[in-house]
């Protein structure tokens, strides 16, 4: 018997869902605060046994030989980023629309230079170069294998790459050209110049008009826009989203980042949610030891361990939701089913949430219950103290039974009734008196004629 000090043989008091809620919080509490020391101080090491080091020292070397991103270098190869050269230049060009100031690195050469200038190397060195490290395999700005680059010669790429990438048309509408030889042959091989029968490019010349120009051109390459649609934007993109070397190590890196994640994010809830309450009495863990509360079979005897582990296994499951992709997706799903698991132990009959209806146990107060571990316990206990269930029907209460008040006007009438019943009588002898009287002398009356 789980006795709490009572006078009765056995008593459970349900504890309300708050009180319940208090002792979850707390699991949840530390739980989440493992769940940090472990992703702070034990995630970069565990990625970095498990290869993620490597992954990501090969996508850094990637992204330094595209040029397309200047990538800043720590002593850890897991502390290390890159930043795009086309966020925020409109705020660093002087009056005429060249750069003033830098982010550093490769830009750091351009300061005094317009921002197209910067773009057109980083971009044509890319496609001129980079994308046919893989052989002859080129992959186009929306991602398609162009295979017919492979039979051209390095004039025929690089035709293509000026009319196709930078948009010449031979003509004053494109922002470029080809640039040609002393015999006023086009270059194919060199980076496009500008066209100067372009009446935007025209402008640049005049330091009036320059800055306009220059924003134009800018966004040529950068559009600004939350799409990829400026040149440098869409091969930037080309990298990151469509050339297989980066693609397979991006795969291969982040892959590793997220088995790194399942135990880091699950064991901590394992040790507060289910081995805790399985090895301490009662289904107690470490919440529910601080709110007094334990968990007990609907019956009203303590749970069995398989009643238990089911209780806390439901309880847990939510939190496989913490390994989801995204993070802020992880914690509002894990919120969510927490949330409508409280709301369902507040508005049910039983006051139970679905883990208590499911596992067919109960929360209760710990210090205001007592119970057995089984029916046989209980009428055992019973049989050797027969004062405890003596003392509980003694405690039963009393309901006493309340005076029946008739209405006055009630009274009034059955205290009516028997005069009226008796003045009926006396009216009844009366006239049957008369009546004697009557014949009486009707007959006397014969008489005496």
């Amino acid at each position: 018997m789980r006795n709490k000090g009572k006078t009765y043989a056995s008593e459970i008091v349900q504890a309300s869902p708050w009180k319940a809620f208090t002792g979850f919080a707390v699991d949840f509490f530390l739980s989440f605060s493992l769940m940090m020391v472990l992703t702070f101080f034990v995630s970069p090491y565990l990625q970095e046994a498990m290869g993620a080091g490597e992954s990501q020292k090969n996508m850094k070397s990637l992204l330094e030989d595209s040029s397309l991103f200047q990538v800043t270098s720590t002593s850890s190869s897991l502390e290390w980023n890159y930043y795009f050269y086309g966020s925020g230049y409109a705020k660093q060009l002087a009056s005429n629309g060249k750069i003033k100031d830098t982010y550093g690195g490769q830009d750091e050469a351009y300061v005094g230079r317009y921002p197209y200038e910067l773009y057109l190397d980083i971009v044509f060195n890319y496609y001129s170069s980079f994308c046919f490290l893989d052989g002859n395999e080129f992959i186009n700005l929306d991602g398609s294998v162009n295979s017919s680059l492979s039979s051209l010669d390095e004039n025929g790429r690089g035709k293509w790459i000026g009319e196709n990438i930078f948009a010449i048309t031979g003509d004053s509408s494109s922002y470029f050209a080809f640039d040609v030889d002393e015999e006023n042959n086009p270059k194919y091989t060199s980076k496009p110049v500008l066209n100067l029968q372009n009446p935007v490019v025209s402008t640049l010349i005049d330091e009036k008009t320059a800055l306009v120009a220059s924003s134009k051109l800018n966004a040529f390459f950068v559009h600004g826009s939350p799409k990829y649609d400026g040149v440098y934007e869409l091969t930037c993109s080309n990298l990151e989203t469509y050339q297989p070397r980066f693609v397979e190590l991006n795969k291969e890196a982040n892959q590793i980042v997220f088995l790194s994640k399942i135990p880091i994010r699950l064991v901590p809830p394992v040790i507060f949610f289910l081995i805790v309450p399985l090895l301490v009495r009662d289904g107690k863990s470490v919440g529910r030891l601080l709110a007094n509360t334990a968990v007990i079979d609907y019956g009203g005897y303590s749970a069995k361990k398989w009643k238990i582990l089911l209780h806390q296994g439901i309880l847990y499951l939510p939190w496989l939701l913490s390994i989801l992709p995204l993070d802020i997706l992880a914690v509002i799903s894990v919120a969510l089913v927490y949330t409508a698991e409280f709301l369902v132990s507040n508005v049910s009959p039983s006051k139970r949430g679905v883990h208590e209806m499911m596992a067919g146990t109960m929360t209760v107060n710990d210090a205001e219950s007592s119970y057995f571990s089984s029916k046989e316990e209980y009428e055992s206990y019973v049989k050797e103290n027969p004062e405890s269930v003596a003392e509980e029907e003694k405690t039963e209460p009393v309901v006493e039974e309340e005076p029946v008040v008739l209405d006055s006007k009630i009274l009034e009438t059955e205290e009516e009734q028997p005069q009226k019943e008796e003045t009926s009588d006396l009216k009844s002898a009366d006239e049957e008196n008369e009546m004697e009287s009557t014949d009486y002398d009707e007959d006397d009356f014969v008489d005496k004629k």
